[in-house]
């Protein structure tokens, strides 16, 4: 009765070499010195595997005893087998978990540090920044409907690709779809080319947009670079090229100014030719405002709290 009680706790992928029991559990004198392969690396612990250490080696005993101790006159040999074939899936398990909480989670201290890093905390904040938006639209299933209908930005503004001036935090969107009320083109410098020209027009010509802006900021980075002549290489000489008229003009309406007021001087002339460049370069643009339907201004944001300093103030021809 025994025998055949023991029979049906093996477990199934057992069953096939169930038979002899000697071929599975041979004679105790061959464990005078155990060897059970665990799936877990001693070399070099991380410090929340340490007891995780200290559990292996338990199991290794554990598995000893066994085979060699008492438990061998009252159990049969195919219940050991299903004990350790548990004890074995218990430490994987635990081994698996360690590994998981080993990863570090990504942070934005760390996003800075390689591609890899970079990634992860994108795909982080991403996941974050889905499950704010399912949270609001299960509230507000409309506003689903209204975002995936289409956009109607009131202002459209070229400004610089700057991380520390978001247009969105520059000029607060309350939209209730959570859409942004912003058409929003940005290039390092606000410097108007054939892509900003073009992707202006869109916005005045197709989704009506009636306010247009040209935004820098202060210590622009682009100027600064065009104003120091720092022999920079690849595409970034083209760009440059384009503000120089307007650290030309700035020197010369600047003279004896400190290096700070010069800079200052440069970043005001340079939205100012970026709004006189699309009026000259886009026949659309002109035509609009000529008309009175959209208008046209300028102007440079101050770092420390986004107010927007005025060069051309927008108004209604």
């Amino acid at each position: 009765a025994r025998g055949a009680l023991s029979e049906r706790l093996v477990p199934p992928f057992l069953q096939s070499v169930h038979s002899p029991a000697s071929t599975i559990f041979p004679k105790p004198s061959v464990f005078t010195k155990p060897r059970l392969v665990l799936p877990f690396s001693q070399n070099s612990p991380t410090p929340k595997s340490k007891t995780l250490l200290f559990w292996n080696d338990r199991l290794k005993y554990i598995h000893i005893k066994l085979l060699k101790g008492a438990f061998m006159k009252n159990i049969h040999k195919s219940q050991i087998a299903f004990v350790i074939a548990g004890l074995l899936g218990l430490n994987a398990a635990a081994v698996i978990a360690a590994q998981k909480s080993d990863q570090a989670q990504p942070t934005r201290a760390s996003a800075n540090t390689s591609p890899a890093a970079a990634i992860a905390y994108l795909n982080l904040k991403n996941s974050a920044g889905v499950a704010t938006k399912e949270a609001y639209f299960a509230k507000n299933p409309a506003a689903r409907d209204t975002k995936l209908a289409g956009q109607a930005p009131y202002v459209a503004i070229l400004s610089c690709a700057d991380s520390r001036v978001p247009m969105d935090t520059v000029v607060e969107s309350d939209s209730a779809s959570m859409a942004s009320d912003i058409f929003s083109v940005r290039v390092a410098g606000n410097v108007v080319g054939d892509d900003a020209i073009a992707s202006l027009e869109y916005a005045v010509k197709y989704l009506n947009t009636p306010l247009l802006l040209v935004l820098g900021h202060e210590q622009c980075g682009a100027v600064s670079a065009t104003m120091g002549d720092y022999g920079v290489g690849g595409a970034l000489p083209q760009l440059l090229g384009k503000i120089r008229p307007a650290v030309q003009m700035g020197t010369k309406n600047c003279a004896g100014c400190t290096p700070d007021q010069l800079l200052e001087k440069c970043i005001e002339e340079n939205v100012r030719l970026g709004m006189n460049e699309l009026m000259s370069k886009s026949e659309k643009i002109r035509t609009l405002v000529g008309e009175g339907k959209i208008a046209i201004g300028c102007g440079v944001i101050n770092l420390a709290n986004n107010k927007i300093k005025w060069v051309v103030a927008p108004a209604v021809k």
